[in-house]
């Protein structure tokens, strides 16, 4: 089976009422529409929730089908899609539970944990998902909830479909301990060679032998890489400690690369809610050698900054340490006055094979650690690359509104999109930022994207007085900014063979994903109540002259932030 694909080209400067916002040359691609058949007898495809592209224009997505039968059932299903735009279903599992999530701790927003969940696609075609064999412990997002799971791999030729494991697998390098429930807000990790990497809690024999762990899954079986209660390596740092305190406060504690390197921050905690900071004890295991590396403990020299400042805590949302395939690390501390233990900064830096790099600060809370800051407040990154780039969230100045986005490396950091600054695209009407669309929470998929490339993606809100607009942008490596859709704006899909023109209603925070080809996967929700997923490349550069094209109600439809 194919879904109907579709190329259209938007050329040029939309005209409504006498304003006219230029739009990039973007070619479209309709990928797949909400109505069309599930592959599951009786069923067609009503909304999507999480897609996965590689870097060949393969992709995965989650989906939800459903049939005309006035009940609570739903089929849940992923599926691959080839470069041709043909299909083919992985897996399904029909069920009448509702499972939506509430915001709770540490999650401000509300999303939804499918029970096909996480399907990832790795550039040698191997798939790898959870799926749940029971539903959730509960249906608020916090980090206690969990479920029964098995680790599922298969392959985009169907040679490969094997469950690799599941919450009653036993660990042998674990003193016979076997893994326990799923984690909602756990850390899932397809590798570049197929393995897999997770955390999930482990049983034994008694309530003090179980804990949290991370671990290394293939067809050979399981390898522990860490748990709570293992030794901590010293380097000989100051802070030392005697086994890992691992806790299920936040997806962002730990960082999974696609070699198999782990990052981890771990050891105590400075707030009983768990999500405004963790003692800054960070270490590696590095997959190359099997080893643990500490990387950073509580009581370290801050970098940047004047002689006996400290590394004190860390890693608020959305991210905790995260490291590239590298083996780079970005990390974010609180850095702590040596004379005054309540003043304090937060800082942004990169960790290489040359040390610790500062890139960005705030001011202090309570006093001056330096006389010199970038920002008020900033946040950890929100994505990153394998160049040592990353992008993050920040506030020039405590009076602005919301959070403004920068790009950082080793060399320092630049403004992508500031509040308060004329929106590109939409300088002759004289529209500004207004948000960017980022949750600073856990999300499986983050609305900001940043490839090997350096080009990068996100969503914001634009707007002038009460007049507010979703845009996508796309970002080039040079730092050119474009505009590749918006609410309002006309777009024409395929389907059932036909091409319609649709109205965008808003942006599916929950699908999207840029690979290193620049090609974006995006989803849609259009105004008649159907949705999609498309993809386009990133900067697709005009073409051309800048050419009138359609006469539509582009900004008849206007929505308010917050």
């Amino acid at each position: 089976m194919k879904f109907g694909s579709l190329k259209c080209c938007v050329l040029g400067v939309l005209m409504c009422g006498g304003l006219g916002m230029q739009v990039s040359g973007a070619e479209f691609e309709t990928v797949i529409l909400s109505g069309e058949a599930a592959g599951v007898v009786g069923k067609t495809l009503r909304a999507f929730d999480r897609v996965d592209l590689n870097n060949h224009g393969q992709l995965v997505f989650q989906a939800i089908a459903d049939d005309d039968a006035v009940d609570e059932l739903k089929t849940y299903a992923n599926y691959y899609v080839d470069v041709s735009g043909g299909h083919q279903l992985i897996d399904s599992q029909t069920n009448d539970h509702d499972w939506s999530m509430k915001g709770g701790q540490g999650v401000a927003f509300s999303t939804h944990a499918y029970p096909l969940y996480r399907t990832q696609l790795n550039d040698h075609g191997d798939i790898a998902y959870l799926k749940l064999t029971d539903v959730w412990s509960d249906n608020e997002l916090h980090t206690e909830v969990d479920a029964p799971f098995e680790l599922r791999r298969t392959s985009i030729n169907g040679s490969l479909n094997e469950v690799l494991a599941s919450n009653q697998t036993e660990v042998p390098s674990a003193g016979g301990m076997q893994l326990d429930h799923y984690l909602v807000s756990g850390n899932f990790q397809l590798l570049n060679d197929g393995d897999v990497t997770l955390t999930t809690k482990a049983e034994g024999l008694s309530a003090a032998a179980s804990g949290l762990g991370i671990y290394k899954i293939d067809s050979e079986g399981i390898e522990k890489l860490i748990m709570t209660g293992d030794p901590t390596a010293t380097n000989g740092l100051p802070g030392e400690f005697g086994s890992f305190v691992l806790a299920p406060l936040s997806p962002r504690l730990v960082s999974l690369n696609r070699n198999g390197d782990v990052l981890v921050a771990h050891d105590g905690l400075t707030n009983p809610n768990g999500h405004f900071g963790w003692n800054a004890n960070v270490t590696k295991y590095d997959a190359s050698t099997g080893e643990l590396d500490a990387i950073t403990r509580v009581g370290d020299p801050a970098p940047g900054y004047e002689d006996g400042a400290y590394l004190y805590t860390g890693f608020r949302a959305p991210a905790g340490p995260v490291i590239n395939d590298n083996g780079t690390m970005f990390l974010e501390f609180v850095v702590r006055d040596p004379s005054n233990a309540s003043v304090f900064q937060k800082a942004l830096y990169i960790y290489d094979e040359d040390g610790m790099t500062r890139v960005a600060n705030s001011g202090a809370s309570g006093g001056v650690v330096v006389d010199d800051y970038d920002f008020e407040t900033l946040t950890s990154p929100f994505a990153y690359n394998n160049r040592d780039q990353f992008m993050f969230m920040a506030m020039p100045a405590i009076t602005d509104p919301a959070l403004s986005l920068y790009m950082g490396s080793k060399s320092g950091w630049e403004a992508v999109a500031v509040i308060g600054e004329a929106a590109a695209g939409f300088e002759s009407e004289g529209y500004v930022y207004r948000q960017i669309l980022a949750d600073r929470a856990w999300r499986d998929q983050e609305s900001v994207q940043l490839n090997d490339n350096g080009a990068a993606a996100f969503l914001a809100v634009v707007g002038e007085g009460f007049d507010n607009l979703e845009v996508l942008y796309g970002r080039g490596a040079e730092g050119e900014l474009e505009v590749i859709a918006y609410e309002g704006m006309g777009f024409e899909v395929m389907a059932n063979g036909v091409l319609e023109m649709r109205v965008i209603e808003s942006f599916n925070v929950d699908l999207f994903d840029l690979n290193n080809q620049n090609m974006l996967a995006f989803g849609l929700e259009f105004e008649d109540g159907s949705s999609g997923i498309f993809t386009t490349m990133v900067p697709e550069p005009m073409s051309g002259a800048v050419m009138g094209m359609m006469a539509l109600g582009v900004l008849a439809k206007r929505r308010r932030v917050g």
